[in-house]
């Protein structure tokens, strides 16, 4: 069992109502995470949308993470699920932006690794047929 902490992501003095809501098992990781991606040219999350509206909105000193819940669960399935259950609830506006992970380099790796796999599970089955034969091959002498 893992316990896991949902937080938000939202302005310090609460001028802007949009918030991102996530879940980390590390809270002082994650805002130091969602600080570097603000703030940090070099950080691979800086051009995303999320990231970029927190700038536009007075830049990371204006915004806060902030603990909501604690919860403890058996599987990463089941924060998930949790964690939409809260998101679809809460309707954060920042949790709809595009993330820098959708850009066409990542969508075109994640493509790379679906034709692999499809491959491979082709492969298996191919073999499977060939014993299955074979197998009806030998009995047959």
């Amino acid at each position: 069992m893992t316990e896991h902490t949902f937080y938000k992501l939202c302005m310090r003095d609460g001028s802007v109502s949009d918030c991102f809501i996530g879940t980390t098992r590390n809270l002082p990781q994650t805002r130091y995470h969602h600080k570097s991606a603000v703030i940090n040219r070099y950080n691979t999350e800086y051009n995303g949308a999320k990231y970029e509206y927190v700038r536009n909105h007075g830049g990371w000193e204006a915004w806060n993470v902030v603990p909501i819940a604690v919860s403890t669960y058996e599987t990463r399935t089941e924060m998930l699920i949790a964690l939409r259950l809260l998101v679809e609830r809460e309707k954060p506006m920042l949790n709809g932006l595009p993330s820098v992970a959708a850009t066409s380099e990542a969508v075109n790796e994640r493509r790379r690794a679906v034709r692999m796999l499809t491959k491979l599970r082709a492969e298996r089955v191919d073999q499977e047929v060939a014993k299955s034969a074979m197998a009806g091959v030998l009995e047959s002498y």
